[in-house]
């Protein structure tokens, strides 16, 4: 190893020891220590100048010009020129000067012009150039080569490449002129790392600034050249600009055509930094036609602390021709706000947020993508809890609403509030010694609850008459149970369950005897309170049965079966007795006959039951597995899940007039495969019919069957894929690309799990990895409360095959039995052109049937460097007119 410590100065000549260096002091001294003497060129020395008695390092301290020292070394070798004052190192070499420092495998020093040049050398057995390397601050520039004055730091550098980003800046001949300012001759702009790109923007004269200032490409002429070719897409100057932090600007428009709304320019906004936790977004569109919209969004920020993002969506959706049946005029809105907050603040207390708020037809006339217009539901909430360390105490408050788009029905709930305590034990001895006693098992809890809820319709939110037809009450909870061992092998669960209602009104009814003659209803204000109670328990045990299989080394091994039968009683004492005042009787028709009600059966809450109920019910659950051998096991078995449950129950209630036996519910749960689970639920009535259908306390068995079956569902989902290719495809990586620097950024500024960065990054870009997929998911439902069964099935299905390793297609459908035809879905063809992704999308079918045809560069700093044709579902609107 040969190591340079080079000071530049006045051309005094000296000598200086310096172990472990070649110093070169003043421009011309020379000591050479760990290196050999005969890389010196001694026939240019004149010895009669070599006098080291008059070296006036005071004069060279006077004279000396540079900031620093520069240092350096090399690998293989070094020479030295006195006459022509040129150091050369070779293999290896580095050179370190203030700020600056370069890698190359050959440099040259000349030391009077106060010139260093560097450049990369060929490799032999690759047959590529092992560029040098230029690194200023924290920047750091792969080139060919560069000559470099280090007194005024100008430089000529050739065959560089600048990265930023997903930006990458070429340049064959380039000059910088400044600190952080390069003048480049003929550069090419690209985000396809290629040492060809495959695309680029030509650059005839441009200047790239990189400073702690800004960071800009500013350029004269520039055309988009495509595999070689010059496009006529030209413009004569412009700038990129290279943000180091977010920075404010216009968004550029989308232009195009829909058959139904006209020619459009939207997507036209400004993005606007408020400051470092929150920006805003302002977009707007209109259409030829009359429609138009507008958006505004905003994120924020507050690290460790809390994130979100808000957005409000309007547009004025205008269809047909005005005074014809066919013509729409109609406003649709969607408000959107989600937030989060960091565990570690505010901790005991939590704030989250997600709300979905629109106008019904929204989603049909509005929505970008097929799962917003397929949904006929959306749902928001907003939550506060906070817990009391070191007590039971919690509370929780929440508001929600939901809506249906089809029907425009909507349910809001605002608020909720729940207060509770924790299950503790009173009777509990403070220092446990010994056994405890069977009554400080005792345990209670204790919930309060406050419900204000209405359902309405999306023209009468927040009028008076929504208002009006709000329920609202508040309801207090104390169960109370323990747990006494019998016997050690069964386990007896007393409780008893008190509730009290409070509502703020009732109702009261009364027969008009006048000419309309009709049941009057009236609301009374005033504080209720309606209770009720119950008591119950409950006897469990669990028996275990097993049958091991003799011979040598069988392949089925034991099997095992588990028994869990329970039994419990209940009893609920007459609510509607007179006593309680929580039934009123009143005449219903003119002949008198009399019909009863309860005030508070409008009641959030409701109101206990008339009449007594004793009833025992009774459950048999039961498990089945098998051991098998498996070799490929270290332990040489493995166990199957032959039933994982299999569960039966009833109920009888001895003070019911008829038909005192429940229906008995069956329910199994298995998995059949590995990864195949089949989950069935049915009913089975003891009871018969009579000819019109109606359920009689006959039993069946007397009408020929011994249960009836009342209903039978199941369902289950399977995904197929092949093995094949899997081998060859690694982890994926070529399918979903690695995110963006912006977007890793994003993601991990908004603490995004990976499977969600996994989730966002292949809506844009296909997944190439895996040869073939299928998934299935089949529902079946039958019901037969009378004479006539309904029967409802519906069956799902996705996939995705990749017709070559580059060109992939993927497919989404459903079959609706009772029509028996396919449902609406979406096939996508996409095509991996290394930096740039093509893909084709067609809805064949429906009302959203539409497709779209994009070629777009892969990275999000040139997003909208694309061509885009498509047939938008709008187009059909006028079908349905």
């Amino acid at each position: 190893m040969i190591s340079v410590h080079v000071a530049m100065a006045s051309s005094l000549f000296g000598t200086s020891a310096t172990s472990g260096y070649i110093t070169l002091q003043d421009s011309t001294v020379v000591d050479i220590i760990e290196s050999d003497s005969s890389i010196i060129d001694t026939t240019i020395i004149d010895s009669t100048v070599l006098d080291t008695t008059e070296v006036d390092t005071t004069a060279a301290k006077k004279n000396a010009f540079l900031d620093d020292i520069i240092t350096g070394g090399g690998t293989d070798s070094m020479t030295y020129s006195l006459r022509e004052d040129v150091l050369k190192i070779y293999k290896e070499g580095d050179i370190n000067y203030t700020n600056t420092s370069m890698t190359a495998d050959f440099f040259e020093m000349k030391l009077k012009e106060d010139l260093i040049f560097a450049k990369g050398v060929l490799d032999t057995m690759t047959g590529k150039l092992k560029q040098a390397q230029f690194k200023e601050n924290e920047t750091v520039y792969d080139l060919d080569s560069i000559r470099y004055n280090v007194k005024t730091k100008k430089a000529k550098i050739y065959g560089v490449a600048f990265k930023e980003g997903e930006g990458i800046l070429r340049g064959k001949n380039i000059k910088m002129v400044s600190d952080g300012m390069y003048n480049i001759d003929g550069g090419k702009f690209s985000t396809c790392d290629a040492d060809h790109p495959h695309f680029y923007a030509h650059l005839t004269k441009a200047q790239y600034v990189d400073n702690e200032d800004s960071k800009k490409l500013i350029f004269g002429p520039m055309w988009l050249v495509l595999e070689d070719v010059p496009l006529p897409l030209a413009i004569p100057f412009g700038f990129f600009p290279m943000m180091k932090d977010k920075n404010s600007g216009i968004i550029l428009p989308e232009v195009g055509e829909e058959n139904l709304k006209g020619f459009y320019v939207r997507g036209l906004g400004y993005y606007y930094v408020m400051n470092d936790y929150i920006d805003l977004t302002a977009q707007a569109g209109i259409y030829t036609m009359g429609s138009w919209e507008a958006s505004l969004t905003s994120m924020y920020k507050v690290r460790y602390k809390f994130s979100g993002n808000f957005g409000l969506n309007y547009s004025k959706d205008i269809f047909g021709t005005k005074g014809s049946s066919d013509y729409t005029n109609m406003n649709n809105y969607r408000l959107t706000w989600t937030h989060s907050q960091d565990p570690k603040f505010l901790p005991g207390s939590t704030f989250s947020a997600n709300v979905n708020w629109s106008s019904s037809n929204y989603n049909k006339y509005d929505a970008t993508n097929m799962d917003d217009y397929v949904s006929s539901q959306t749902n928001s909430s907003v939550s506060f809890s906070k817990t009391w360390a070191g007590t039971p105490f919690s509370f929780s408050s929440n508001l929600q609403h939901s809506q249906n788009n089809r029907d425009s029905t909507v349910m809001l709930s605002m608020p909720n509030m729940v207060f509770s305590v924790s299950r503790f034990m009173p009777f509990q001895r403070k220092d446990l010694v010994g056994k405890p006693r069977w009554y400080e098992k005792i345990a209670m809890s204790y919930t309060g609850t406050l419900n204000n809820s209405v359902t309405t319709k999306e023209d009468k939110l927040f009028s008076p008459e929504m208002f009006k037809d709000m329920k609202y009450g508040i309801k207090h909870d104390v169960p109370i149970s323990t747990s006494i061992n019998l016997l050690k092998f069964f386990n007896l669960s007393p409780s008893a369950n008190y509730t009290e209602r409070w509502y703020f009104n009732s109702i009261n009814k009364a027969w008009d005897p006048n000419l309309e003659q009709v049941v009057v209803t009236d609301t009374v204000p005033g504080f209720n309170r309606v209770y009720d109670y119950r008591f119950s328990a409950g006897l469990t045990t669990r028996i275990y049965g097993s049958f091991n299989f003799k011979g040598k080394d069988p392949i089925i091994k034991a099997i095992r079966h588990v028994l869990s039968p329970s039994i419990s009683g209940s009893y609920t004492p007459n609510f509607g007795d007179p006593s309680y005042g929580y039934y009123k009787a009143v005449q219903s028709n003119a002949q008198g006959d009399v019909s009863y009600y309860s005030p508070y059966e409008n009641g959030i809450y409701g109101v206990p039951g008339r009449g007594k109920n004793a009833s025992i019910a009774f459950s048999l659950g039961q498990s089945l597995e098998m051991k098998v051998r498996a070799r490929a096991d270290t332990t040489g078995t493995k166990k199957i899940k032959l039933i994982e449950s299999l569960q039966i129950s009833s109920s009888y209630n001895f003070l019911a007039d008829s038909m005192n036996l429940a229906p008995f519910g069956v329910n199994l749960r298995t998995t059949l495969f590995k990864s195949f689970g089949l989950n069935i639920n049915s009913s089975f009535d003891p009871y018969g019919l009579d000819k019109e259908g109606r359920r009689i306390s006959t039993y069946s068995i007397k009408q020929g069957k011994l249960l009836r079956l009342t209903s039978l569902g199941f369902s289950f989902g399977y995904s197929f894929r092949s093995v094949f290719g899997m081998e060859d495809s690694g982890t994926g990586s070529g399918s979903i690309p690695e995110a963006s620097t912006s977007q890793q950024q994003l993601f991990t500024e908004n603490q995004v799990s990976y499977a969600e960065q996994q989730r966002i990054l292949a809506q844009t870009y296909y997944d190439f990895s895996i040869p073939w997929n299928l998934t299935l998911n089949y529902i079946f439902n039958y019901s037969k409360p009378g004479h006539t069964p309904n029967v409802t099935q519906t069956l799902s299905f996705n996939g995705s095959i990749n017709l070559t390793k580059k060109f992939g297609l993927t497919f989404n459908a459903g079959y609706d039995f009772e029509a028996n035809e396919l449902t609406p879905g979406s096939i996508s063809m996409s095509r991996d052109l290394h930096c740039w992704q093509m893909s084709f999308s067609w809805v064949p079918i429906g009302f959203r049937k539409s497709w779209n045809f994009t070629i777009r560069v892969k990275s999000s700093m040139l997003s909208d460097l694309k061509y885009e044709k498509s047939s938008g579902y709008t187009n059909n609107f006028a079908n349905y007119y």
